[in-house]
């Protein structure tokens, strides 16, 4: 089973935010307007975006893993739903407060998913947006 890596839209913004930890992966930075989801894969792992033209390509599971030690920003997958066999999927975010035993919980709660990915792609762009609105 392949990881699933992030869409170029979503490295572009992780990009902005500071990522810069090392993956297999990267887009070319030159169709930054016109978004090409050709992803590159490198034997080394690299911080593709200390360079001016790339763009890290991160896996899913590697974003999530960096939004919770760099912000503290747990996503959570559940099974939503059973539908007709079919299982559905959902997130939650947890915003941990490092000075307080308490913490912030955000439910997705009109959406579900097809697929685990979709969801945990869902969770990645909702901490997105809260991070930029910090």
């Amino acid at each position: 089973m392949e990881l699933q890596i992030v869409n170029k839209k979503i490295a572009i913004q992780l990009k902005e935010l500071g990522f810069n930890w090392k993956c297999n992966a990267y887009y070319k930075e030159e169709l930054y307007e016109q978004i090409k989801n050709e992803v590159y894969k490198d034997c080394c792992s690299n911080n593709f975006s200390q360079y001016i033209d790339d763009i890290s390509a991160p896996t899913q599971a590697l974003v999530c893993k960096w939004f919770r030690e760099k912000f503290q920003i747990y996503i959570q997958i559940e099974i939503d739903m059973i539908v007709l066999n079919k299982e559905l999927y959902n997130y939650v975010i947890f915003i941990s407060n490092k000075n307080t035993k308490f913490g912030i919980q955000r439910r997705c709660k009109t959406t579900s998913y097809d697929t685990f990915e979709q969801a945990e792609e869902a969770g990645i762009l909702k901490a997105i947006e809260i991070l930029k609105g910090k």
